[in-house]
This record gives C-alpha cells, structure tokens and sequence, in this order.
C-alpha cells in the first residue's frame, strides 16, 4: 500500500510539472519569448515564414509553433535539407529557393556546418577564415521575399517573420515596402558569427527596423526579436 501512495502522489507531481513545462528548439530561447508575445496580444496560432529554415526541429524557431497548430512557410536554398521538411512539416509550404533583393541566380557557398551557407561571399570569406570548411559552391535561384507573400500569402504578410540568412539579412529586410504589408514580429541574426557566441552586434540591422516602426522587445546577442510599434504599443 505505501508503495502504491507513492507512485500516486509521484504520478500526481509528474502531471504538475508536464502542465508547466514549455518546450523550446530555439537556440537560446526565442521562440518562447515570440510565443508570449503572441499570447499577449490575443494571437493564439500565428502564421510565420521562416527564410534561412534549415531544418525542422533543430535550432528553429518555427517548430513549436508547428506543434501547437501554427502552419506557415519554410524557405530553404539548400535542397538536400529541404526533405526533412517535406517529412516532418508536410502541412507547411516548403520551397527550395534563395532570398535576396532582386530575382536572379547567385552562387551558394554551402558550409561544411550547414547552419552558415551563405549567399554572401564576404560572410562565406569571413567563416573561412574563423575556421569553418567550405563545401561547394552552386548556382542557386534567388527571389524576392516580397514575391514570396504575393506568390503563397495574396500579398499579406505572415503574423511572424523568422530571418537568418547569413550576411544577406539587411538588403532582404531593406528591400521590403513595410508600408504595403509587414509582420507583426520578427527574429532577425543580430550578431556576427562568433564560434564562442560573442559576435559584435550588428547595429545597423537593429537600427533599420527600428526606422520601419519596430521596438526592439529582447535581444539574446545572436537574435534580436523586434515587434511592430503598433501591434505592441496599444
């Protein structure tokens, strides 16, 4: 008898602590911090397109939202990674294409670490020169983020913008006409590669969203989440 008391009241502290317990695949954090700012403001399971998306799970800051309902859109230039979406996200949209200012075709230097391949050569210089091998060199379709939202979204933009596209962020960003259509929240690489995390952040990025009519609501040194002055400040 006392040992079934115990695995009761064991069973009864487990489902404590499962009712409280918040699942996180960012890599530090982040996408619990847009979750509560989603919560906040009343939106429960908010569209997303994430650029740069590499993978489902790992590292993403799509996934828990994938998990509790969200559907949105992934956008991958590495096509060998983008089957792992095609497995595990299959009720997202899933497109094999680059992301820049202007449609046309640019070399991808893809990394030996896959989470650093870049459009950008001077960001693909820069990991080689920190250490990082580089892969191969392939031409690569690019379009427009903004094609994008006309083309799969009717030209309204997702509730949450998830950005990593290594060097080539802030001519995406700056290319975008935030007065036509814009996210409600965006997870922008705010930091240089560094491979101990202390990269030098980069300001300028910040700085622009800032001028597009973004607070910068949390940085954890590797991202900055930014949200709409409007949709937070009410």
């Amino acid at each position: 008898m006392r040992n079934y008391l115990k695995r009761i009241l064991k069973s009864s502290e487990n489902q404590v602590k499962t009712q409280y317990l918040k699942t996180s695949y960012s890599q530090c954090g982040e996408d619990l911090l847009v979750d509560y700012i989603f919560q906040l403001r009343g939106v429960q399971l908010p569209t997303y397109i994430d650029c740069g998306a590499h993978h489902p799970y790992f590292l993403s800051n799509t996934a828990r939202f994938y998990e509790k309902g969200s559907r949105g859109i992934n956008i991958e230039a590495n096509s060998s990674l983008l089957r792992n979406f095609e497995q595990h996200r299959p009720e997202d949209i899933n497109i094999n294409v680059g992301l820049s200012d202007k449609k046309s075709e640019m070399d991808f230097y893809i990394m030996k670490d896959e989470t650093l391949s870049t459009f950008s050569k001077t960001e693909a210089d820069y990991l080689i020169t920190s250490g990082k091998g580089l892969l191969e060199i392939k031409k690569v379709t690019v379009t427009t983020l903004s094609d994008i939202v006309e083309r799969y979204c009717q030209g309204i933009f997702p509730d949450f913008l998830n950005i990593d596209i290594e060097g080539m962020d802030f001519q995406i960003i700056d290319s975008l006409d935030f007065d036509q259509t814009f996210p409600k929240v965006i997870c922008v690489e705010s930091a240089e590669y560094s491979p101990i995390g202390a990269g030098a952040k980069r300001n300028e990025l910040i700085n622009l969203l800032v001028s597009k009519g973004y607070y910068e609501y949390a940085n954890t040194n590797l991202n900055a989440i930014m949200v709409k002055n409007e949709f937070w400040f009410i």
